[in-house]
């Protein structure tokens, strides 16, 4: 699902926050996603 769609079919999302951090040693691969969503109701 595209981003913009998922604030489009809900907007009771109020806020939405999106932290990825990537990172690699010796050809090895890491990803740390840190996502938070307050929602209004």
């Amino acid at each position: 699902m595209r981003f913009s769609r998922l604030l489009t079919d809900n907007p009771e999302i109020a806020e939405f926050d999106l932290n990825p951090y990537l990172a690699a040693w010796e050809s090895k691969e890491s990803c740390v996603l840190d996502a938070r969503v307050r929602v209004e109701c």
